[in-house]
Protein backbone atom coordinates (compact mmCIF):
# COMPACT_ATOMS: atom_id res chain seq x y z
CA UNK A 1 0.00 0.00 0.00
CA UNK A 2 1.33 3.89 -0.77
CA UNK A 3 0.74 5.14 2.66
CA UNK A 4 1.44 8.56 0.85
CA UNK A 5 -1.48 8.31 -0.85
CA UNK A 6 -3.76 7.33 2.37
CA UNK A 7 -6.33 9.83 3.51
CA UNK A 8 -8.82 10.60 5.85
CA UNK A 9 -11.96 12.77 7.09
CA UNK A 10 -13.44 12.79 10.15
CA UNK A 11 -16.10 14.82 10.11
CA UNK A 12 -18.02 16.57 13.96
CA UNK A 13 -17.49 19.86 16.11
CA UNK A 14 -14.25 21.25 15.34
CA UNK A 15 -12.74 23.92 16.83
CA UNK A 16 -9.28 26.06 16.30
CA UNK A 17 -6.88 26.29 18.86
CA UNK A 18 -4.05 27.69 16.75
CA UNK A 19 -3.18 28.79 13.49
CA UNK A 20 -2.46 29.00 10.24
CA UNK A 21 0.98 29.13 11.47
CA UNK A 22 3.67 28.06 9.63
CA UNK A 23 5.87 24.18 9.76
CA UNK A 24 7.70 25.89 12.65
CA UNK A 25 8.40 24.72 16.09
CA UNK A 26 5.33 23.42 18.17
CA UNK A 27 4.27 22.92 14.70
CA UNK A 28 6.70 21.11 13.13
CA UNK A 29 7.06 18.89 16.33
CA UNK A 30 3.53 17.66 16.16
CA UNK A 31 3.37 17.48 12.43
CA UNK A 32 6.95 15.33 12.70
CA UNK A 33 5.30 13.00 15.55
CA UNK A 34 2.61 12.39 13.31
CA UNK A 35 4.52 11.41 10.34
CA UNK A 36 6.37 9.30 12.16
CA UNK A 37 3.62 7.59 13.73
CA UNK A 38 1.67 6.99 9.99
CA UNK A 39 5.14 6.48 8.04
CA UNK A 40 8.01 5.43 10.05
CA UNK A 41 11.15 6.74 10.89
CA UNK A 42 10.96 8.69 7.11
CA UNK A 43 7.78 10.16 7.81
CA UNK A 44 9.50 13.95 8.80
CA UNK A 45 11.06 13.97 5.33
CA UNK A 46 7.51 13.50 3.83
CA UNK A 47 5.77 16.33 5.80
CA UNK A 48 8.89 18.65 4.78
CA UNK A 49 8.03 18.34 1.34
CA UNK A 50 5.10 20.27 2.16
CA UNK A 51 6.62 23.09 4.71
CA UNK A 52 5.36 26.23 2.74
CA UNK A 53 1.93 25.20 3.77
CA UNK A 54 -0.05 26.78 6.63
CA UNK A 55 -1.31 24.66 9.26
CA UNK A 56 -3.81 24.66 11.77
CA UNK A 57 -4.85 22.80 15.15
CA UNK A 58 -7.95 21.82 15.39
CA UNK A 59 -9.66 20.01 18.28
CA UNK A 60 -12.82 17.49 16.61
CA UNK A 61 -15.11 15.70 18.74
CA UNK A 62 -16.04 12.84 15.65
CA UNK A 63 -19.05 11.75 14.41
CA UNK A 64 -18.14 10.06 11.39
CA UNK A 65 -14.24 8.98 9.85
CA UNK A 66 -14.16 8.03 6.24
CA UNK A 67 -10.70 7.46 4.54
CA UNK A 68 -10.06 7.03 1.30
CA UNK A 69 -6.66 6.52 -0.91
CA UNK A 70 -5.53 9.27 -4.22
CA UNK A 71 -4.67 13.17 -4.28
CA UNK A 72 -5.82 16.07 -2.08
CA UNK A 73 -8.09 18.57 -4.38
CA UNK A 74 -6.10 21.63 -5.02
CA UNK A 75 -8.70 24.14 -2.66
CA UNK A 76 -7.38 22.61 0.24
CA UNK A 77 -3.99 23.55 -0.13
CA UNK A 78 -2.96 26.90 1.27
CA UNK A 79 0.82 28.31 1.23
CA UNK A 80 2.59 31.39 2.93
CA UNK A 81 1.75 33.67 -0.39
CA UNK A 82 -1.84 33.09 -0.39
CA UNK A 83 -2.76 34.62 2.64
CA UNK A 84 -4.07 37.84 2.19
CA UNK A 85 -2.54 41.36 3.50
CA UNK A 86 -4.87 41.81 6.76
CA UNK A 87 -3.79 37.65 7.20
CA UNK A 88 -0.26 38.23 6.85
CA UNK A 89 0.25 40.01 10.13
Amino acid sequence: MDLEHTRVTVEGIAEVAEGPTPLTGKTKEAADEMAIRYMGPDGPAYASKTADRLRYFVKITPSKITSWRGDWHPRYIVTESDKTPSESG
